[in-house]
């Protein structure tokens, strides 16, 4: 199985809070991917995208974890830094911490497997691709399947 990964509204909080801001959170979904067990391996793809590889794993391995994954992002807060916040940690930390700001983050997921006609690494990726777009434009924050996995499990019963 294989799986495509995208930070969801990456662009905007890239243009309200800077570049800096969006790789730090980039920063932070790779480090929960790290994390991700049934043996996945994450590789960063382009454009904020990764690609999450589950040699010899079924869809049925792979997606309780991947779940698990997307709901570890979301329920995570994001703490801006303070732009004020010193380069050095002071021996005594400041007391209000009124002007700190959590950003919710959350993260879409497409997952396909070889099966049928997706033979080849670009079909596989592509297909994953075309599921990540699919749970993007269905209101992101969540994991589809590719339509060739769909139909097989509806064949199935």
């Amino acid at each position: 199985a294989i799986a495509m990964v995208d930070v969801d509204h990456l662009k905007q909080i890239n243009d309200q809070y800077g570049y800096s801001v969006g790789n730090q959170v980039l920063q932070n979904v790779a480090a929960k991917i790290t994390n991700l067990s049934a043996n996945g391996e994450a590789f960063c793809y382009s454009g904020g995208k990764f690609t999450v590889l589950f040699r010899g794993k079924s869809v049925a391995d792979a997606l309780p974890h991947l779940e698990a994954f997307r709901k570890a992002v979301e329920t995570s807060p994001f703490t801006l830094r303070d732009r004020g916040r010193p380069l050095k940690k002071p021996d005594t930390p400041a007391a209000d911490s009124s002007s700190r700001k959590e950003l919710s983050v959350t993260i879409s997921i497409g997952v396909a497997v070889k099966q049928g006609a997706l033979r080849t690494p670009n079909d596989l990726v592509a297909a994953s691709d075309a599921a990540l777009y699919e749970a993007k434009h269905t209101g992101r924050n969540r994991v589809v399947l590719s339509g060739a996995v769909r139909a097989r499990a509806a064949a199935a019963g």
